[in-house]
């Protein structure tokens, strides 16, 4: 697998020396509503940014076991952004994607990379290879995997120092009781501005 062979969407900026890269959940690629938030208000602000599909999702299938294609994909993704001359990397995850670069950090963890993770998977998020490494947590209130005060618990039981950021009413998709995404906007606000 090449870099070329992932759907991806990129979007350069000249004289920078970091890049954002935005990891979609399990059921929504990067043509999703929510990722394209996220995607173009960190375009829009002139950042440079990269989002690709997870191999299995242009494959119609599932996560690869243990997320290694996962893992390998995220590899590809930012051996690119480095050959493009980016030092230091923002990553930007969802669900899935947490559990993705929490897992590629524990291989990688001497890279200058960042992450700010949009609904914490508590349980299946490697968080010990998230030291020095999280910055950002933005979590709703009835996530089914925990509320921001049960993700503040699990980062300080690692000795983790990072922002946690609860929206309140939302689920682990930003939607309210009636499943409306009611709250997609709320958190990508709040991720831009926090990171």
């Amino acid at each position: 697998m090449q870099f070329n062979d992932l759907t991806h969407q990129y979007s350069p900026q000249a004289n920078r020396d970091s890049a954002y890269l935005v990891l979609h959940g399990i059921s929504e690629g990067i043509s999703s509503d929510f990722i394209q938030r996220i995607y173009k208000g960190l375009a829009n602000r002139g950042e440079t940014v990269l989002a690709f599909n997870w191999p299995y999702l242009d494959a119609g299938g599932e996560p690869s076991k243990d997320l290694v294609d996962e893992q390998a994909a995220l590899q590809l993704a930012t051996d690119f952004l480095h050959s493009e001359g980016y030092t230091q990397l923002h990553i930007a995850a969802k669900s899935l994607g947490g559990i993705v670069a929490s897992r590629w950090l524990q291989q990688h963890n001497d890279l200058g990379v960042d992450v700010a993770i949009l609904g914490y998977v508590i349980g299946d998020v490697t968080t010990a290879s998230l030291t020095d490494k999280l910055r950002l947590v933005v979590q709703g209130e009835r996530d089914r995997f925990g509320n921001g005060e049960a993700v503040q618990s699990e980062l300080e039981s690692h000795n983790i120092t990072a922002t946690v950021i609860e929206i309140a009413d939302a689920d682990h998709s930003y939607r309210n009781q009636a499943g409306e995404p009611a709250y997609q906007q709320e958190a990508v606000k709040k991720l831009l501005s926090a990171y």
